[in-house]
């Protein structure tokens, strides 16, 4: 297999504002390689440069584990320009989170410092197992879209309000 290393900005953006007004984003941006590979919303299948987040309050995580904003996104590879994907091929990802891993066993994905604590990132596979900051996913098909999940998730109770950002890298290792 060859590892195809891709720069994925995972970041999300807050607005600090009053008692339980404003907005978060998720957005990506997929920088040159060998493949191809687009950032797909599921529900459409057309390919997106951000993923909203939505409105998140702090009173929504009550206990350590809580998710909240649960957002599905896609990879897709496209062939061509050099990219041959072969028949019935397979291929895993692997997400690394610039910030280092977070929560108790590292396995989460840490939120960019100074912003709102007790939160980290975790990113799921398409049937809802995750996908552990610096391991491979399970096997998706090349031919078909590589499908996941973002949630916030709380390690520390009192959650606090502020920035929510973070980058994280991934690496496909096509065949």
């Amino acid at each position: 297999m060859k590892p195809l290393v891709i720069a994925f900005g995972l970041a999300m953006a807050s607005q600090h504002a009053l008692a339980n007004t404003g907005s978060i984003n998720f957005f990506g941006h997929i920088s040159s390689g060998t493949c191809s590979i687009d950032i797909i919303d599921p529900s459409t299948g057309l390919p997106t440069s951000r993923i909203f987040m939505g409105n998140v309050n702090a009173a929504q995580f009550k206990n350590p584990d809580d998710e909240a904003a649960n957002r599905a996104f896609g990879l897709r590879v496209t062939p061509g320009s050099g990219c041959i994907l072969v028949p019935g091929a397979h291929a895993s990802v692997t997400f690394t989170g610039n910030y280092g891993g977070a929560g108790a066993t590292g396995t989460l994905y840490a939120l960019e410092p100074n912003g709102a604590e007790g939160l980290a990132l975790i990113l799921k596979d398409n049937v809802g197992t995750p996908v552990d900051n610096g391991i491979a996913s399970k096997q998706y098909p090349l031919h078909d879209d590589m499908l996941f999940s973002v949630a916030y998730k709380a390690i520390a109770i009192p959650v606090t309000g502020g920035s929510a950002n973070s980058d994280v890298q991934f690496r496909v290792d096509i065949p």
